[in-house]
């Protein structure tokens, strides 16, 4: 399988915490880093009635492993 990386993915980066529908344990959404603890861009989940960070920071930092070569 092919890595790929996180700056491939086309998800928009956003200063709102998603309501709707209601987040439920784990979901993530991308932050562009108002609400993140660093200012910089980052994931964060939902875990426990609240937002936190993953600790993703520096969006080309990382990559998606899509299982074994």
């Amino acid at each position: 399988m092919e890595r790929i990386g996180l700056s491939q993915l086309r998800v928009p980066a956003t200063a709102v915490e998603p309501t709707l529908p209601a987040p439920v344990e784990n979901d993530m959404y991308l932050d562009d880093g108002t609400n993140t603890e660093s200012g910089l861009v980052s994931w964060r989940q939902y875990r426990s009635s609240a937002w936190h960070d993953v600790g993703l920071q520096g969006i080309g930092e990382i990559a998606i492993d899509g299982g074994e070569f």
